[in-house]
């Protein structure tokens, strides 16, 4: 019924939608006690309330996370799914492998390029596109953070 202006509204809802899915999949990834538990615990938290997602003991508990991470001094790192994602022309099962070998982001972005290699068991181009691909990323944030 709006013409024009309506279409110009449904390509700004799906621009700021348009991977909402997938980003949802890879929060939970990164955070997840145990990744089996990923797609149960993603159904749990969807069925959550506004009101009990702001209840960080109740979230610990959907994600598999100790008891005591519910309180607010505690932290947990990222594993690095979402940072990841972001690399281009990275292959598919190079994250995966990657999050297995080091455990955290932090970890991650700290390895040197013998480390990835040897964590990847590929050929020095891909731990090449990883340590690359991550410390663009990283420059672009500190960038947009201060600007």
């Amino acid at each position: 019924e709006l013409g024009d202006d309506g279409r110009l509204v449904l390509l700004q809802r799906d621009e700021l939608m348009g991977d909402f899915e997938d980003e949802r999949r890879l929060v939970i990834r990164d955070y997840v006690h145990d990744l089996q538990d990923a797609p149960a615990a993603l159904e749990r938290l969807g069925s959550l309330s506004g009101e009990d997602l702001l209840d960080l003991q109740q979230v610990a508990g959907v994600l598999g996370l100790p008891a005591d991470l519910g309180q607010l001094d505690s932290s947990v790192q990222p594993r690095g799914h979402r940072l990841l994602s972001r690399v281009p022309r990275l292959p598919a099962e190079l994250p995966d492998q990657l999050v297995r070998h080091f455990g955290t982001l932090q970890k991650i972005m700290r390895a040197t390029h013998g480390d990835l290699v040897e964590a990847t068991g590929a050929d020095g181009a891909a731990a090449r596109l990883v340590k690359d691909g991550l410390a663009r990323l990283a420059e672009t944030s500190i960038l947009d953070r201060y600007s």
